[in-house]
């Protein structure tokens, strides 16, 4: 378990020793989740009451505070946190700093990182038809095994482009989406919505498919 000692900022102030669980912490989201929890253990084993002021996040997606305020010696605590998910996606990383009351440097640095993993993929996830170029485009849609049992209705305007979705006979999870512009003469910026459903028919993800014709 990680120990810190620190000094007291006058020479009649105890030592600060506090004696964490765990100082990081590493958690997967799913799709379909809004936010995480974690928590972080402490003990303060030190002769001195300590008192907590605050707990800094170095990203607005996590707040976080200690359980109890004061911690008399011989006590634990836990600093909870909590990430919200918002449109974030990947890997996210930031770092809590704790402060006590009456030290102006954090006593502790917690980090977090999560790890946001997506109903699906697409690849590519931008068309561009150049001058002259004719003919559709394909785009691999790969849905998580895990979190995802088949593609959704796709969101798309049929006036300026044909779009049909199959499932690829070679690659269990896998769709393939032929995509088309009705006109090739005339400048195009459109976008194609593609949703990932799990096995009781919720959407769990979404994806936007950028086209671009030029002219």
């Amino acid at each position: 378990m990680p120990t810190l000692v620190l000094a007291g900022l006058a020479s009649a102030a105890p030592e600060v020793e506090l004696e964490w669980e765990r100082t990081g912490a590493e958690v997967e989201m799913g799709p379909g989740d809004a936010e995480v929890r974690v928590e972080y253990r402490v003990r303060n084993t030190g002769a001195a009451e300590l008192r907590f002021n605050r707990v800094e996040s170095s990203c607005g997606c996590t707040a976080a505070l200690p359980a109890k305020r004061v911690l008399a010696a011989g006590e634990s605590t836990v600093v909870k946190a909590v990430f919200e998910k918002g449109k974030r996606q990947g890997r996210n990383e930031n770092v809590l700093r704790v402060f006590l009351e009456g030290m102006p440097e954090p006593v502790a640095y917690l980090k977090l990182a999560v790890n946001i993993v997506e109903a699906m993929q697409l690849q590519p996830e931008i068309l561009y038809w150049k001058r002259g170029m004719v003919g559709p485009r394909e785009v691999r849609v790969q849905l998580h095994p895990d979190h995802a049992a088949q593609l959704g209705a796709l969101s798309f305007n049929g006036d300026l482009m044909r779009v049909k979705a199959e499932p690829d006979p070679q690659t269990p999870g896998q769709y393939v989406l032929m995509v088309e512009p009705v006109a090739y003469e005339r400048s195009l910026r459109e976008k194609v919505v593609v949703r990932a459903l799990n096995s009781s028919g919720a959407v769990v993800g979404e994806k936007t498919l950028f086209v671009f014709v030029q002219t």
